[in-house]
């Protein structure tokens, strides 16, 4: 197995809309994955003490995440940010992003409710060798 692991969090930015109506919550989000890449390791000695690199998101592979339960089209993904790697393979990435979640909505008792939506994300090629570990 080439990956180790994969770590998967969500840090809300702000909400951008709440639509009651058509049951849709929009947020503007940071996605943050990381994981352990063995094909990429390098001695930080053999190539001038650098033992970080930053690469764009076009030269290596990142997973395949979406937004399950998506009120919107798929195809509009993360943003095409750099990765960050570290010399023995543990790879960041986090990029930002707005998402449109189905979010059944109460308001009866408005003002005094409270609202509960669940991002359920997963990966959308179906790889069983990559399990998606969700951080709190």
């Amino acid at each position: 197995m080439i990956f180790k692991f994969l770590k998967f969090s969500i840090e809300t930015i702000f909400i951008v809309l709440k639509d009651e109506r058509n049951q849709v919550l929009t947020l503007n989000v940071w996605v943050e994955q990381s994981w352990h890449d063995e094909r990429i390791r390098w001695d930080p000695i053999e190539f001038g003490n650098i033992s970080k690199l930053t690469v764009g998101k076009k030269y290596l592979w990142t997973p395949d995440i979406v937004l399950y339960n998506n009120a919107r089209d798929f195809s509009r993904g993360f943003v095409d940010t750099n990765l960050h790697i570290l010399n023995n393979g543990y790879t960041q990435w986090a990029p930002p992003a707005k998402v449109y979640s189905i979010c059944k909505l109460d308001v009866r008792y408005f003002p005094f409710d409270d609202q509960f939506c669940l991002l359920e994300f997963e990966n959308s090629k179906q790889n069983k060798e990559m399990a998606l570990n969700g951080i709190e």
